[in-house]
Formats: structure tokens, C-alpha cells, sequence
């Protein structure tokens, strides 16, 4: 069918509404992690050097986030 998924679209976009406020509620250090990722579509590696952490940390910090967020 070529008429547009209107449930698709409203789900998605209270999925982002959600979003977005799980991110004001988080100190800024993690919002800046998490946009570098996921607004910029930064590596773990460009992450590491932006913010002067370990590739490691990068790692466990972007998990983790996204893991809370769930």
C-alpha cells in the first residue's frame, strides 16, 4: 500500500519525545557522550580523544547509558 504507516509515525515519534526527555534529566557529561555517538556519529576511538577518556570507557559509558535509557 502506498498510504503512509500513520501508527509507525506516531510510534516513532513518541519514542523520540521519550528520548528526549531521558536526556534532559542526564548530566550534561553524558548527554555530550551521547550525542557525539548518536548526534554526530562519532567512533568510540574520535569519542575517546574529544573527551580525554580511554576507548574503554567510551565503550562502558555509551552502554551503559543506553542500557538506563531502556
Amino acid at each position: 500500500s502506498d498510504r503512509p504507516d500513520v501508527l509507525g509515525t506516531l510510534v516513532r515519534d513518541e519514542e523520540a519525545r521519550a528520548v528526549r526527555a531521558w536526556l534532559r534529566r542526564q548530566d550534561e557529561a553524558k548527554r555530550e557522550l551521547l550525542e557525539l555517538r548518536y548526534g554526530q556519529g562519532l567512533g568510540t576511538g574520535d569519542i575517546a580523544q574529544v573527551l580525554g577518556l580511554s576507548r574503554d570507557a567510551v565503550k562502558k559509558r555509551c552502554t551503559r547509558a543506553v542500557q538506563r535509557m531502556r
